[in-house]
């Protein structure tokens, strides 16, 4: 049968504090050579160093950015917790548990297979069923992250951060997506996968408030509809787009006519505005005044009652 997680642990503990008391006898024997033993003196130093080294490997640990450790006692009571990064120290009859509280990634997608690792887990699709009762395949990710704050009340209720995403994070970001998507119609999640994310997302922070789960991201990757169910919705969008285009060449028709019109108009509007000016007052006027450009120019107009001649003298 495997070792759980908790029984690592205890183990752990019990190398750290067999390896102190080693220490510990290594560094008295040494110095008790040296002391004792001229001859002997350089194999006393050497245990010494050696027993000091062990002592204090057993009462060290490291911490890296992005990690919250609890530390525990031997049979598992909480001593405390550290929230910085670097070097920290223990008893040597006390181990840590760390837990990652940076980014982390719950992945369910096509067939994947269902696999835990620290703060991150991967799984198989999520199946749902919309508003009208059509059922749709989802791929989708979640990125999370943990409030340090709440190490040592994670370590108390489900010990490694690994159990805590198979019995918390992983089935609650399984079962919202599916509350979720039976709110929306086949054409909204086909169509509206924005609005559908945000609403998960927004479903997960209220859900996981309490908890000290951060939501980082949610990406709906793909979704996946019975074939008979995308065809006709592939033949509604053809039928839409053509129904549009119909209705565009409607429009620009329209438009051309009417510009045409306009047009038209504007040329009547034209002439007969200018038919309006010329009346036989205006007329006479201008001819009048044509007549006397003539003679001004060295023509020789002669009058008679149906019309004036003009004569060209050769004037230039």
């Amino acid at each position: 049968m495997p070792e759980s997680k908790e029984e690592a642990l205890e183990r752990i503990s019990m190398v750290g504090i067999i390896v102190s008391v080693i220490g510990v006898v290594a560094f008295i024997s040494g110095v008790a050579l040296v002391a004792r033993h001229a001859d002997r003196k350089v194999i006393g130093v050497i245990g010494s160093v050696v027993g000091l080294i062990m002592v204090i490997g057993s009462c060290l640990y490291t911490q890296d950015i992005g990690e919250t450790v609890v530390v525990r006692n031997l049979g598992g009571s909480v001593a405390g917790s550290t929230e910085d990064a670097g070097f920290h120290f223990k008893a040597p009859w006390q181990d840590v548990v760390k837990y990652d509280v940076r980014n982390n990634v719950v992945s369910f997608i096509g067939d994947g297979t269902e696999d835990y690792f620290g703060g991150s887990a991967n799984g198989p699709q999520i199946t749902a069923n919309d508003s009208g009762g059509s059922k749709v395949d989802l791929d989708l990710q979640i990125n999370y992250s943990l409030d340090p704050s709440i190490a040592e009340t994670l370590y108390s209720q489900y010990g490694t951060q690994e159990s805590f995403v198979k019995k918390v994070v992983a089935p609650i970001a399984r079962s919202i997506p599916r509350d979720v998507i039976g709110k929306y119609t086949t054409i909204e999640v086909l169509t509206n996968v924005d609005a559908v994310s945000k609403a998960i997302r927004e479903a997960l922070e209220q859900e996981w408030s309490g908890l000290g789960i951060n939501v980082d991201l949610v990406n709906v990757q793909g979704r996946r509809y019975d074939s008979a169910i995308t065809d006709r919705y592939n033949a509604a969008q053809a039928a839409a787009v053509a129904k549009q285009e119909a209705q565009n060449k409607q429009e620009t028709a329209k438009v051309e006519a009417e510009t045409k019109v306009i047009q038209a108009q504007g040329e009547a509007d034209a002439n007969a505005a200018l038919s309006e000016s010329l009346s036989p007052e205006v007329l006479q006027s201008q001819y009048n005044e044509a007549l006397q450009t003539a003679a001004e120019n060295g023509c020789l107009v002669v009058a008679s009652e149906d019309s004036p001649v003009v004569l060209n003298t050769g004037k230039e």
